[in-house]
């Protein structure tokens, strides 16, 4: 699997999207990294203006109060989620983004990708998620805007392996 950035890529649940992989190592794209801004996070940081006006690469430090790191990029058009491991486990690509999931890009009709799978409207997670007899399938959510009647555009994606996010 690539270890670069790939707008183009495909969207695998659970497993990879932009040119990256669940469960890779931040140190595995410090090649991407070199030129970034690394940011400690504090009490009152405006990360949305910062995410709005960074065109290129990003690392925010302990935004929790934990270990983890997140990348940004391309005025937040991805957004990498690492664990205080280093271990990526989640990628949250947006507007911009060429790669689908199921011929389903970001941009398209959420009722298209309804017509494909069933979808669950979590509202503390303010995200869609698969369903397979009434579970949530593991590996994928689709961020779009409203509830659960709705066939606003698909905002986003999120690949995760929430398993691994306080590893």
């Amino acid at each position: 699997m690539s270890k670069n950035l790939d707008l183009n890529a495909e969207i695998v649940a659970g497993e990879s999207a932009a040119g990256f992989y669940i469960g890779m190592n931040l140190r595995e794209i410090d090649h991407l990294l070199k030129e970034a801004e690394t940011i400690e996070y504090y009490q009152g940081f405006n990360l949305v203006e910062k995410i709005h006006s960074t065109k290129g690469y990003f690392v925010l430090k302990h935004i929790t109060g934990d270990k983890g790191s997140s990348v940004y990029y391309g005025n937040g058009l991805l957004h990498l989620e690492f664990n205080n491991s280093s271990e990526l486990f989640c990628i949250y690509v947006y507007r911009g983004y060429l790669g689908s999931y199921k011929n389903i890009m970001v941009g398209d009709s959420l009722n298209e990708l309804r017509a494909k799978e069933a979808l669950q409207y979590d509202e503390g997670d303010d995200m869609y998620y698969r369903l397979d007899q009434e579970k949530y399938v593991p590996g994928l959510a689709i961020i779009a805007l409203g509830d659960e009647n709705n066939d606003d555009p698909i905002e986003g994606f999120c690949v995760h392996n929430w398993s691994m996010q306080n590893a």
